[in-house]
């Protein structure tokens, strides 16, 4: 029950947050993953043999399949969270995996949500940064950047990312 309550208090803070954004005109629906940086993050982390001494299950998790297969497994479960999810409707979603090229480039010229995760290997639930990327790159002080520290499921992360992009939520007015 705490969890849930949780979770709803979240959610609730994300969309004021993109209702804020929303208000402001700056936003965008589009939401793209840096699938490539949570690979990058595990297969490093699995190299660090302060963790790997000192956490044997932690070892055989890095040890048991590749673990930016893990991260990419992650990515999967986040793209299908976003493709069933109801409060996703009307969201566009995309995956960088270290290439600009195609559509997804195309795109990402265009205002977007950036979102990584803090992906960490063996873990069902992680924490997530989502910075929203104007077309005006040299101008990083009109980012708008939302922090999740509390770990939270592909579902949850969905959950609340989306109503942070859809701008569901009260208005703000100030």
């Amino acid at each position: 029950m705490i969890a849930k309550c949780m979770l709803l208090m979240t959610t609730a803070l994300l969309a004021l947050a993109g209702s804020a954004a929303h208000a402001e005109n700056r936003t965008s629906n589009v939401v793209i993953l840096h699938t490539y940086g949570m690979q990058e993050r595990a297969k490093s982390t699995c190299k660090i043999p302060f963790f790997r001494q000192n956490d044997p299950a932690f070892a055989r998790t890095c040890d048991s399949s590749p673990p930016e297969d893990q991260a990419a497994q992650f990515g999967r479960a986040l793209r299908a969270e976003f493709a069933t999810t109801e409060a996703c409707q009307g969201v566009v979603f995309g995956e960088y995996k270290g290439s600009f090229e195609g559509k997804l480039g195309e795109i990402m010229k265009g205002p977007h949500w950036f979102l990584t995760v803090d992906f960490t290997v063996g873990e069902t639930k992680h924490s997530w940064e989502m910075v929203l990327r104007p077309v005006d790159y040299t101008r990083p002080d009109t980012h708008v950047r939302i922090s999740q520290t509390r770990d939270m499921t592909a579902h949850e992360i969905a959950i609340a990312v989306c109503s942070a992009v859809a701008g569901r939520g009260a208005k703000l007015v100030q």
